[in-house]
């Protein structure tokens, strides 16, 4: 219908459970960057969420979530002998940051469909290519 009103939902955020559409940032991106050099590889990820406002259910009241930004970084070497035999490590959420608080938000107080729950994660990893 060409009469209805325009809705311009870019930047808010209204769970889903009160019948909103969730998190709808205005801006979302991702950086990657690769570095090797012989036998050695590492990657390097930046996540950002813009700040969006909330719509608070069963009121006229809006606050802002912020924006959240994370970065992740991995290391890994590949064995000269045994070959496909790789070995890597690598922390996600470097500086531990927590996501966002939405009051409203349904679970953990967060948007989980838009930010992640895990806070700072350490791993290892050993794998073989045949």
């Amino acid at each position: 219908d060409r009469t209805a009103a325009e809705l311009d939902l870019a930047g808010t955020f209204q769970d889903e459970a009160s019948e909103g559409l969730g998190g709808i940032p205005r801006w979302k991106g991702q950086l990657g960057l690769q570095w090797s050099n012989r036998r050695w590889r590492g990657n390097y990820e930046m996540h950002f969420i813009s700040a969006m406002e909330e719509l608070v259910p069963g009121s006229m009241r809006q606050r802002d979530i912020e924006s959240w930004m994370i970065h992740d970084v991995q290391l890994s070497y590949n064995f000269k002998w045994l070959k496909g035999l790789r070995w890597a490590i690598g922390v996600d959420n470097v500086l531990d940051r927590e996501a966002p608080l939405a009051t409203s938000a349904f679970n953990d107080s967060i948007d989980g469909r838009t930010h992640e729950l895990k806070g700072r994660f350490l791993y290892t990893k050993l794998s073989q290519r045949f």
